[in-house]
């Protein structure tokens, strides 16, 4: 996840996001790490030292209330065209 993206998550989801190392893999890895867990060879508390973070983004109040203000609008838009979707999609 880039910088740009990671931040944007943040925003929106008024949470910290927490880059991690090796990104690519980092499902694979955390399904890895709660098998660990659930097999008892790993202690939930010992996960975190088991991660690199590289960033932490915190969420911008700006940033998030003008991603507010987008997301209304396009819920408006999307009930004033649910009829057409309807159409468009009908078989």
């Amino acid at each position: 996840m880039s910088p740009v993206w990671a931040q944007i998550h943040a925003d929106v989801m008024n949470r910290p996001i927490r880059r991690v190392e090796n990104p690519i893999r980092a499902n694979a890895r955390g399904a890895a790490l709660l098998a660990g867990v659930a097999l008892g060879a790993i202690d939930v508390s010992d996960l975190g030292a088991k991660v690199k973070v590289v960033e932490v983004h915190t969420p911008n109040p700006a940033n998030r209330k003008e991603y507010d203000r987008l997301y209304k609008a396009f819920r408006s838009m999307y009930k004033q065209n649910r009829s057409i979707h309807r159409k468009l999609n009908a078989h």
